[in-house]
């Protein structure tokens, strides 16, 4: 979180906000500042958004229900 509001990327936790704001269903999480672990940033998303989040890991691939 130190890197909030300057960064390029969302924090755990702005990620979690947005996807709450917009209804989302779920979050996954594609990018994280390298220094920060997966889990840490996930656990941000979820107290902000409270639904299932999932980080990417590198190679996974993940298909979009058809609409």
């Amino acid at each position: 979180m130190e890197q909030e509001g300057r960064a390029q990327h969302l924090s755990g936790r702005q990620a979690g906000q947005l996807a709450r704001r917009l209804a989302a269903k779920e979050l996954l999480i594609t990018r994280r500042w390298p220094t920060l672990a997966a889990a840490a940033v996930a656990e941000e998303a979820v107290e902000a958004f409270d639904a299932p989040v999932q980080v990417a890991a590198d190679g996974e691939v993940f298909r979009l229900p058809d609409p």
